[in-house]
């Protein structure tokens, strides 16, 4: 069984019960620039169990969790090896997905532990746009994208993409 991740506000209420100061805030938080960024930060998520060999199709530099599958798991081990010495955060991490989980499960159980490594509170710079590829924005999806702070942009054949929403 896997544990819940706490939504965005709850997150943000913990951290400002144990001091830590809000996104609202005009303090400047850790690991955060002064200058909005040029350019998104795009993190890709894989949730197609037979992507396979077009992993090698997704950018260099750009982080991309993959679910782990005798199709997925080659490739991306293979691409970890290559990238090893790349920059912190940029390289491929694989996860586990219970039998018969459908893509769309995938994502949602993934979105808080790609929060707590490239979220706004960890990820320098936090990423601002994210590549779903292998499941569609169902309703469950878009409402938990929202509790990250995501809205649903662009749909494709194969996936769509999730932009940040900026800070109230």
């Amino acid at each position: 069984m896997i544990a819940a991740v706490p939504s965005r506000r709850v997150r943000e209420e913990n951290a400002a019960a144990a001091g830590a100061m809000p996104p609202s805030s005009s303090m400047s938080m850790p690991f955060t620039s002064a200058a909005p960024p040029t350019a998104p930060h795009r993190l890709h998520v894989v949730v197609d169990r037979c992507f396979g060999p077009r992993l090698s199709e997704l950018p260099p530099g750009e982080p991309a969790w993959v679910v782990d599958s005798p199709e997925n798991a080659p490739a991306a081990r293979r691409l970890q090896e290559q990238h090893r010495a790349s920059s912190y955060g940029a390289g491929i991490t694989t996860f586990g997905a219970e039998a018969g989980s459908s893509p769309e499960r995938l994502l949602i159980l993934q979105l808080g532990p790609i929060d707590m490594r490239h979220g706004v509170y960890s990820g320098c710079p936090p990423f601002s746009l994210l590549t779903v590829i292998g499941c569609h924005p169902s309703r469950a999806v878009r409402l938990a994208l929202a509790d990250y702070g995501l809205v649903v942009g662009e749909t494709t054949a194969e996936g769509f993409t999730a932009l940040r929403t900026p800070e109230p």
